[in-house]
């Protein structure tokens, strides 16, 4: 990973990383503010109820009126919603006879809270006792006299019931969704515009890689060609020279020598035919062929090579058709065949598994070879003591012309992996 992308990679992460603090920071501000505005509105009811239990006077009255007044006048406040009456289980009074709710039993004078539905319930249970002849009401045990006798005075129990809305938290929740809606969606298209921005970068970047390499492949080619021709020519003077001499020499030690010469001036000969194969443009005849059927050939084209070094060469898989130029895929198979032939130990097997528009070459190779998977497709890299390192450059060169692809999938055991693409039949 280069450092544009690691730096690229840093800001989204940190932009992400805020973005999450600023949803826990809204999250928990919100459940404060929750709290504050249920506790609000507790206080609210619990002032409410405060307020009729210190006037007793408006309780008792000729029909409620007093009652009514001042209920209705409490129930003005902000977020109530109703304030219903209930004396001995018996609704007196409702501010709004459409908004009732179940209430429970409570005698015990305890403030009650629970949610209904869209409501916050408030519950309580007030009572209040006569003094006397004059129809003074006093609240609760301890705050009165009874002035007509020794006997504690008759009870009088409400029961009553504020229903506040919810509205100003459901409204408070509603804003911080959308706020959270509206951080998620920022991460998503942080994310999206991050994958979109490194795609068009990778892009970018292996294109600008593939014109250099095609760049530098030119003029290697360039290069090639040229020293190619320049050198072909003395190599077949000094080839026709030394075998004129070599069928007039009487000495064996001789002999011996100039067949020595003539294997070098051979091999010097495919180094420079290697050249011109890398150097020339690469044209292509596609036809319709049969990958076992092109792989059984090559195969047999090797075996020779193979029972050399008692190497089997084993064909697995299920057949698939390519449009590719016959001559060409089979320079690059017979290359990448004789390739895992010369890189394997002796008594093994050379595995070719082909299916799914894939080719697999596995061996096992030599205990002593050391391989750099990075280079090996590098020209002139090659871990042979003997060889021209364009082998694997040339059969790239080819493969990709086709629009194909080779790599590298493991050193130990050694496997070379050719994907065909879309264009398998």
């Amino acid at each position: 990973m280069n450092q544009f992308e690691k730096r690229f990679k840093t800001l989204l992460l940190t932009a992400i990383i805020i973005n999450l603090l600023i949803i826990v920071i809204n999250f928990y501000s919100m459940n404060k503010s929750v709290q504050q505005i249920r506790k609000h509105m507790v206080d609210l009811g619990s002032f409410i109820i405060k307020t009729m239990e210190n006037s007793p006077r408006f309780f008792g009255g000729q029909n409620n009126q007093g009652l009514k007044l001042l209920a209705g006048e409490l129930a003005k406040q902000d977020s109530v919603k109703n304030i219903i009456i209930y004396d001995d289980g018996k609704m007196i009074y409702a501010y709004d006879e459409k908004n009732l709710v179940d209430v429970e039993k409570n005698s015990d004078r305890k403030l009650l809270v629970k949610e209904v539905g869209e409501y916050i319930v408030i519950q309580k249970n007030i009572e209040f006792k006569r003094g006397g002849m004059s129809g003074r009401w006093s609240p609760g045990w301890g705050m009165f006299k009874n002035f007509s006798g020794d006997n504690p005075p008759p009870e009088m129990k409400y029961d009553v019931v504020l229903l506040l809305s919810t509205d100003p938290i459901k409204n408070m929740e509603k804003g911080f969704f959308r706020n959270i809606m509206f951080f998620l969606i920022a991460e998503i298209l942080l994310v999206v515009t991050f994958m979109m921005m490194l795609k068009l970068f990778r892009k970018y970047q292996q294109t600008m890689e593939q014109l250099n390499r095609y760049e530098k492949d030119a003029q290697l080619g360039r290069m090639a060609n040229m020293l190619a021709h320049e050198v072909k020519n003395p190599l077949s003077s000094m080839k026709g020279f030394t075998e004129y001499v070599y069928e007039r020499v009487d000495s064996e030690e001789l002999a011996d020598y100039m067949d020595r010469v003539l294997d070098e001036i051979d091999r010097l000969n495919r180094i420079v035919n290697d050249f011109l194969i890398y150097g020339r443009e690469v044209n292509l005849d596609k036809t319709k062929i049969s990958l076992r059927d092109l792989l059984n050939r090559n195969i047999s084209m090797l075996e020779q090579d193979a029972k050399l070094k008692n190497i089997i060469l084993q064909l697995n898989g299920d057949d698939f058709y390519i449009e590719a130029d016959r001559d060409k895929i089979t320079q690059v198979f017979l290359n990448l065949l004789l390739n895992a032939i010369q890189g394997s130990e002796e008594n093994s097997v050379v595995r070719i598994n082909i299916g799914k528009g894939r080719v697999y070459i596995e061996n096992d190779v030599k205990k002593s070879s050391i391989i750099d998977k990075e280079k090996l497709f590098s020209p002139f890299y090659t871990t042979k003591s003997k060889g021209s390192g364009l082998g694997l450059a040339i059969s790239k060169k080819i493969l990709e012309s086709h629009g194909f692809s080779i790599n590298i999938e493991s050193t130990s055991p050694f496997v070379v992996r050719i994907d065909f693409g879309d264009s398998n039949a």
